[in-house]
């Protein structure tokens, strides 16, 4: 086992990946310099150099996400292009049920016109009714009449008269 005053040598690959970690966990530069036996030159480079990996790693995902979101747009785009017909058709079918929709709504919200005009038309039978009364009154009236006249006319002919 080693005790403290040996020394640890540590692959490159290692000391990077050590200094990343104490960096982050929140370890000044003095100490990192302290425990690891480097410069701050080259905790600056690791760190540097870390920058340009996350950054270089960013730039390849946004062209893996911009080269995925291309394929699906084409694909899209090759599906719409498929169901174009069918996309207008239902646009068609819309507008008409939308012009539908337009002409029942006018016949729901005018039922005071119809009723208005089932009004008007009882209006009408209660009057033609009347004249109808009107009218037997005055055929009885005409038939009494023509029964007297008819009575008058025997008496004076004797039962023969002609109408």
């Amino acid at each position: 086992m080693s005790g403290e005053g040996e020394r640890v040598i540590l692959s490159p690959a290692e000391k990077e990946r050590r200094i990343l970690e104490m960096y982050l966990a929140g370890h000044s530069y003095k100490e990192i310099c302290e425990a690891l036996r480097v410069s701050p030159k080259t905790i600056v480079k690791v760190l540097r150099r870390a920058s340009e990996d996350e950054a270089e790693a960013e730039d390849r995902i946004e062209e893996k996400i911009e080269s995925h979101l291309g394929e699906r747009l084409e694909e899209i785009k090759g599906v719409l292009g498929k169901h174009s017909e069918d996309i207008e058709k239902l646009f068609e079918k819309w507008d008409r049920v939308c012009l539908r929709l337009a002409e029942f709504e006018r016949c729901v919200h005018s039922p005071g016109r119809l009723l208005e005009r089932v009004k008007d038309l009882e209006e009408r039978v209660e009057r033609l009714e009347k004249t109808c009364q009107r009218i037997r009154s005055d055929l009885d009236w005409l038939a009494k009449r023509l029964k007297e006249v008819m009575n008058i006319l025997e008496r004076i002919y004797g039962g023969v008269y002609f109408i």
